[in-house]
């Protein structure tokens, strides 16, 4: 049984990590490759921040960390969700992780025994699948309405639930399609989960990064004291990817358990860091809107770029990092398509169909880049269509 899951598993393999690779690969080489595929944001982490690690470890203060995280740093994220959600949480409810993805992992440990059902979005992020999927868990796929924008189908939702079903991950703003959820559409799915007494897992990594609405957290409702467990990294928002710094914020109780489980599973958050992130949030109203102005910029060109483009066409994004357009006008599948841009323009892009059926149209794109990145993409773009 455990190699035929390891040969499910090796099938399925992780296409994205696989074209990680060969983007590496093909600039070990010397060939010069823009990458849209994944975020790699173009501006540099803000001095600020990295003097802060500089200066806490000239100063030595990278003590043994407690596992939940340093209390200062704890401290400043009840101020910040206090600012950026509609509640301040208590400091029992915050633990300090690596990744939103290791949380996610250890949260379905928490919740789901092998067997139970959980549901995910259509397109959305391939890892989250995969690591169900390595805990014996069954995914079921919650359907977006493409032509409303890659909505929700919130009525078709309840319907998918089954008395093995535990949890409901969301994403908002959504990757890959740059959905934002709604006040009414965050209403409606916390009742279907209470109904149903479903966990809700809310991955809000994006959540500062928004053009159009403004950011709803289904923490919102519970104050995530009972069954929403909100994830959030500061890898964009603070242009920090590559640091390695997330943070859960669940009920005391969730909190507690998964505490023990990070116990041996987990390594500590270095604490210069922790102390960059101390930085980061006590900064944010100075650091944030400048980043976001960046990634402003970059979606309004990719996105008016692609839509001069034959067989594209691109919506603009509600928030995120990143722009799913349509491809079918050009006749070549995703797959297919992605090849031919990295091998005829040196351009590296992900195939929809990586993140679900709903996908197999479409390709995603990356504008968390510099702008000369994006012109010169859409550059080579205009030049082979």
């Amino acid at each position: 049984m455990a190699r035929k899951k390891l040969d499910n598993l090796n099938k399925n393999n992780n296409k994205a990590q696989d074209i990680f690779t060969r983007i590496k690969s093909l600039e070990a080489s010397g060939i010069n490759i823009i990458n849209l595929a994944f975020g790699a944001p173009g501006f540099e982490t803000p001095q600020s921040i990295r003097a802060s690690t500089q200066e806490a470890l000239k100063s030595g203060q990278n003590p043994i960390i407690p596992l939940e995280g340093l209390h200062e740093l704890r401290m400043e994220i009840c101020d910040y969700i206090d600012r950026t959600r509609e509640f301040r949480p208590k400091l029992e409810q915050i633990l300090i992780s690596p990744s939103v993805k290791s949380m996610v992992f250890i949260s379905l440990l928490m919740i789901c025994n092998r067997g139970d059902e959980i549901i995910l979005s259509d397109p959305g992020k391939p890892s989250y699948a995969r690591l169900a999927e390595l805990l014996g868990m069954k995914v079921r796929n919650m359907l977006y309405n493409q032509k409303k924008g890659f909505k929700i189908d919130l009525d078709k939702l309840e319907e998918m639930i089954t008395g093995k079903t535990k949890v409901l991950i969301l994403t908002t703003p959504h990757n890959p399609t740059g959905n934002v959820l709604t006040n009414l559409e965050v209403q409606r799915i916390s009742e279907i989960a209470e109904r149903n007494d479903l966990y809700i897992i809310s991955d809000e990594t994006y959540n500062q990064i928004i053009f159009k609405g403004r950011h709803i957290s289904p923490a919102n409702i519970d104050r995530a004291q009972q069954n929403t467990i909100l994830l959030e990294s500061l890898s964009y928002t603070f242009n920090m990817a590559g640091w390695g710094l997330a943070f859960s914020l669940a009920s005391k109780k969730n909190t507690s358990t998964l505490r023990s489980i990070m116990a041996d599973m987990l390594p500590t958050v270095p604490g210069f860091i922790q102390y960059a992130g101390i930085e980061a949030l006590q900064n944010a109203d100075s650091i944030v809107p400048g980043i976001i102005d960046n990634y402003k910029k970059c979606c309004s060109s990719l996105v008016t770029g692609l839509n001069q483009l034959p067989g594209f066409k691109c919506q603009q994004p509600m928030g995120g990092i990143h722009a799913f357009p349509n491809i079918s006008g050009t006749k070549k599948t995703c797959t297919k398509l992605a090849e031919f841009l990295l091998e005829n323009a040196g351009i590296a892009v992900l195939p929809g169909e990586i993140f679900g059926p709903q996908g197999k149209d479409h390709i995603r794109i990356s504008f968390a880049t510099s702008k000369e990145n994006i012109d010169e993409g859409l550059m080579r773009l205009d030049e082979i269509f």
